[in-house]
């Protein structure tokens, strides 16, 4: 999840949610390593984090949820492609 929100992040404009002067800048970033997912074979992904406000509001900057249900391989790639293309 985490790569996943750092390519789309770098689509954004990061300086409205990430700031270095921000003291929330490092929880932002803690809270995009603690966002795993499981692989479950012949599925996809199933998220293995707790959804919260900040979650929420990450997902609602990035414009995709992961947190919802099992998120195909198919999902991911066209999430990151899409990200890609901007």
């Amino acid at each position: 999840a985490f790569r996943i929100f750092d390519i789309s992040l770098l689509k954004l404009d990061a300086s409205a949610l990430i700031s270095t002067v921000n003291p929330a800048s490092s929880a932002i970033i803690e809270k995009l390593r603690s966002m795993t997912m499981n692989i479950v074979k012949g599925e996809g992904y199933k998220p293995n984090f707790t959804r919260d406000d900040l979650t929420d509001d990450l997902h609602a900057k990035a414009g995709f949820r992961l947190d919802t249900e099992i998120v195909t391989r198919q999902k991911i790639k066209q999430i990151i492609a899409n990200i890609k293309k901007g």
